[in-house]
């Protein structure tokens, strides 16, 4: 039989070994978000403007349908949305009048806003994402593989712009070993 004590101390180290890997994660995406920043804004011409859905980091959803996207624009859901002034604007001409449960927010506290608000989406432009938020697939369009196959791009938050944060050929895939994630006890304490 295990003690209380070191049940006590395998979770401890448990949940120390959680927020290494998170850590870990977080560096490697703000590694990614700082090179892609740094080479989008060097680009010119027409290209794409690219918004994201993005919730707190630790969600579990990791896909939404445009319908529940369009309802909570719309206020129908009357789940929060919040979004930058520019956004905003932009999203306004393309999608219609915003509800009264869309939030308008500066972009330095959407992590803190998905934090504090769990149920809320937020609206982000590609170039300003955070390691700090989790990207929602829209109905299955992943955000990372617009325009790589050279077809046209259907992934409805991206508009033509003369200010494109948007070009696939700079994107870096990042391949991570399964067991990097997956050393978990195979056991519980409580169990033995």
């Amino acid at each position: 039989m295990i003690s209380r004590s070191n049940s006590l101390s395998e979770d401890s180290s448990y949940l120390r070994y959680i927020r290494r890997t998170i850590q870990i994660l977080l560096l490697i995406s703000s590694i990614f978000l700082l090179n892609l920043a740094h080479v989008v804004h060097a680009s010119n011409g027409i290209g794409l403007r690219v918004y994201a859905v993005a919730a707190d980091f630790l969600t579990v959803r990791d896909t939404v349908t445009w319908n529940e996207l369009q309802a909570r624009w719309t206020g129908t859901d009357s789940l929060p949305l919040a979004m930058d002034q520019s956004t905003y604007d932009v999203l306004n001409l393309k999608l219609g009048n915003a509800g009264t449960n869309v939030h308008i927010i500066p972009s330095a506290e959407f992590a803190s806003y998905a934090q504090t608000y769990p149920d809320a989406w937020l609206i982000v432009p590609f170039d300003t994402l955070s390691p700090r938020l989790k990207v929602l697939q829209i109905g299955g369009w992943d955000l990372f593989k617009l325009g790589q196959t050279g077809g046209e791009v259907t992934y409805p938050l991206a508009f033509p712009s003369s200010d494109p944060n948007y070009d696939p050929s700079l994107l870096t895939t990042i391949a991570m070993h399964p067991l990097i994630l997956t050393t978990i006890p195979l056991y519980s304490p409580q169990s033995q």
